[in-house]
């Protein structure tokens, strides 16, 4: 039987160039939404305490060592901190789930992090965007994901849907050298489908018909 999760994707403001602001304004939006019965609630890309869109259109050096730089830099969230604590309280009086954006300061670098608190305040993921792109590179650095635990609300299952590509290219050399394989509810899928998969597939040529690789 499946279970309807009441989900909300916030849009809101930032406080500019207050990292006290903006987690004072995403509390009380946290709070709002639990009253309204919201169990999980998502808040945009480094809204703590603010998106540093001067990366635009700032030059190169600017952007690692000027004073916009600086300003977030300073306001920029450590973990753990009052600011992160503010969230995670918030989070459990609410009785929800909550993933945020923030420029995480860790040392002397910056990163682009998502922090995911359950909905008893614990902290339960710290993820640094791992390849920031073109102009992030000046501002946010190399990162990874660390530690996960199962929340009540989200806990995984059995699988509904897998989908497999084996590469040999002698078996498979009519559909690139890769066979496709789909199970629904552990019951594979039939020969109408598979002969879908190829055509999709085929489009990325240059990337050896694989969508998503591992980073590497």
């Amino acid at each position: 039987m499946s279970t309807i999760i009441k989900a909300a994707a916030v849009q809101i403001s930032p406080v500019l160039y207050s990292r006290e602001g903006t987690v004072e304004k995403v509390v009380k939006k946290i709070r709002d939404l639990g009253n309204q019965g919201v169990q999980f609630a998502t808040f945009p890309e480094t809204i703590v305490p603010y998106y540093p869109y001067f990366s635009f259109i700032q030059a190169p050096m600017q952007n690692i060592v000027g004073p916009e730089q600086r300003k977030l830099l300073d306001q920029a969230v450590t973990v753990p901190s009052p600011a992160a604590d503010a969230i995670g309280k918030a989070a459990k009086q609410a009785g929800v789930v909550v993933s945020i954006g923030v420029n995480e300061r860790d040392g002397g670098t910056l990163y682009n992090t998502q922090l995911l608190f359950d909905a008893d305040g614990t902290l339960m993921q710290r993820r640094r965007k791992i390849s920031p792109n073109y102009h992030e590179r000046m501002i946010w650095g190399q990162g990874k994901q660390q530690s996960l635990w199962p929340s009540p609300i989200f806990r995984s299952r059995h699988p509904t849907n897998i989908q497999f590509m084996v590469k040999d290219t002698k078996k498979y050399a009519k559909t690139g050298g890769w066979g496709f394989a789909h199970f629904q509810d552990g019951k594979p899928g039939d020969d109408a489908l598979m002969k879908t998969c190829f055509a999709c597939h085929n489009e990325i040529k240059s990337r050896d018909l694989v969508f998503t690789r591992y980073a590497q």
